[in-house]
């Protein structure tokens, strides 16, 4: 299943949990995060936020996990200051697992995309990218919440 189909299946359980998929974002707010990042969205990635924008403030799934914004997109580091800097060099945390108690971030950087839980010492990957972790949430794997 290709990202386009993961990203409609995704928003349709959504919508029928009564969540409501924000729309997706335009091609000026990536370049806007590229330049200010200094980063290249990962394909499957782009494709996301190019279909659906998050959830709104105060949503979350049935799992307690929070897609967020592209606005609200941000280095690990930034989110989290006392985490190791070369450890999460190039993650950027989408989105968070019961209000914190962990975060998932995608590693923004050349030679890969993947996925990780973030808030400890070390990110502790989860999918080779960012398709495979749309993947993972489909089928409601238990790596998410390791």
């Amino acid at each position: 299943m290709g990202v386009v189909s993961l990203v409609a299946e995704i928003t349709k359980r959504w919508r029928a949990s009564g969540l409501a998929p924000r729309p997706g974002v335009s091609e000026e707010q990536f370049r806007d995060f590229e330049e200010r990042h200094r980063v290249r969205f990962p394909d499957d990635l782009k494709e996301y936020f190019r279909t659906v924008d998050g959830m709104d403030d105060g949503e979350w799934d049935e799992h307690l996990i929070r897609f967020w914004p592209l606005a609200m997109m941000r280095p690990v580091v930034a989110v989290l200051p006392e985490l190791n800097r070369t450890a999460y060099d190039g993650y950027f945390v989408f989105a968070d697992y019961s209000a914190w108690a962990h975060g998932y971030a995608v590693r923004m950087a050349a030679g890969g995309n993947e996925v990780a839980i973030v808030g400890g010492d070390d990110p502790i990957r989860i999918a080779p990218s960012f398709g495979d972790f749309l993947r993972g949430y489909l089928q409601r794997s238990e790596v998410l919440f390791r």
